[in-house]
């Protein structure tokens, strides 16, 4: 019975990595919806079923790459983290891109009411030096509990099946998708964002790829986007800086991989 659950988690990689991810991230979700509604005292509270809920893209990734290939496929991927020897300039794209579109942001829209505008306020420039404290704090978080799952399964096992620019587009849906019970229970806008979420997939897509698969980059970039929502104001201007960045990409780079590289594929016989 046990090998047979393995052979099916396998065959149906995809359905199985979504069926985790959601439906055990969205219960922890829904649950911390529940107790923190009406209740707006509890919204700290959120972080002890939004933590569990984003770490299922990473149990998921863990239980279909060993389904799909063992325990040299689960370390083939832990060891894409270890692919740091990369050109110092997608350092500075994977950390600092990001938070200069959303400073850009507030520049045209205002900084009313983002916390970093808060900060600001009180700390003024010093402001800037807590940056870098805030994106090292970011890393053990979502950047951690979520890429493993979304880029180093899901984006990877798409591209074997698809352009590197639809699987962006997939992944971003879902991903987004993914966040919904947490944007409702903190009055966010659900459009925002699933929308953002397709959005810099694009940009996630094109690091991957040209760095040959490196999630090491991937991490960096997801904890700068972190420190980016802090900086950017409410609504379409951080997103649309971010869209024109991504249409530029894909048109110098190409649709097909997202890079100047063959993209990052991760084969199998998945009946989805």
């Amino acid at each position: 019975m046990k090998v047979k659950l393995w052979c099916m988690i396998a065959r149906h990689d995809i359905s199985a990595y979504l069926l985790i991810v959601f439906g055990f991230g969205w219960l922890f979700y829904i649950v911390g919806a529940l107790v923190i509604s009406g209740h707006p005292e509890r919204e700290p509270w959120l972080f002890l079923f939004q933590t569990p809920g984003a770490a299922m893209a990473l149990i998921g990734g863990l239980v279909v790459r060993h389904a799909r290939g063992g325990k040299a496929e689960v370390n083939a991927g832990w060891k894409q983290y270890l692919q740091w020897k990369q050109p110092w300039w997608l350092y500075v794209i994977a950390v600092a891109l990001l938070p200069i579109l959303a400073f850009g942001a507030m520049l045209i829209k205002g900084d009313q009411g983002t916390v970093v505008a808060e900060m600001w306020q009180k700390t003024g420039w010093s402001t800037l030096l807590l940056l870098p404290v805030i994106f090292v704090a970011q890393l053990p978080s979502s950047p951690l509990l979520e890429e493993y799952g979304w880029r180093g399964f899901l984006q990877q096992r798409l591209q074997a099946k698809y352009t590197a620019l639809v699987s962006a587009l997939i992944v971003g849906t879902l991903w987004g998708i993914h966040h919904v019970p947490v944007v409702v229970v903190t009055n966010g806008s659900i459009l925002v964002t699933v929308m953002g979420g397709v959005i810099v997939s694009v940009l996630f897509a094109w690091l991957l790829n040209t760095s040959k698969g490196s999630m090491l980059l991937v991490v960096l970039f997801h904890a700068s986007l972190n420190v980016a929502m802090m900086i950017a104001p409410k609504g379409y201007v951080f997103y649309i800086l971010v869209a024109v960045t991504g249409l530029f990409i894909s048109k110098y780079f190409g649709y097909k991989d997202l890079a100047k590289v063959q993209r990052v594929v991760l084969e199998g016989k998945s009946h989805d």
